[in-house]
């Protein structure tokens, strides 16, 4: 989980494989983060998958996308910042139980800063 990122926002076919994901990945890096075309063929996927169960609604799953170096991975996290007024959004993922103290520790501070 160190290294991996979650990019939301990605659309989602019915029959995604490990490879439309990798390829979908690709396409995202050059169309939305601009990196050239040459860059994206020189950058290594491990592995691309979705994460939890499909909805019908229609709003697709979060990509976990894991890097060959922490270079690649660091970069694109870097890139992100592109991505502000978008639909899309990258961050790095964390295990549920960092999440959850993240989740709380937010509302404490929400509560406190109505409390005085």
């Amino acid at each position: 989980m160190r290294d991996n990122l979650l990019i939301m926002g990605i659309s989602e076919d019915k029959g995604e494989t490990y490879s439309i994901a990798e390829n979908l990945v690709r396409a995202f890096l050059q169309e939305q983060l601009g990196i050239p075309e040459e860059e994206v063929k020189k950058i290594q996927v491990e592995r691309a998958h979705r994460i939890g169960k499909r909805k019908e609604e229609g709003k697709p799953r979060p990509m976990v996308v894991k890097f060959a170096s922490s270079k690649c991975n660091d970069g694109v996290l870097a890139l992100s910042k592109r991505l502000k007024g978008t639909s899309f959004f990258i961050t790095s993922q964390y295990p549920t139980e960092v999440v959850e103290k993240r989740h709380m520790g937010k509302q404490v501070r929400n509560n406190n800063k109505v409390a005085q």
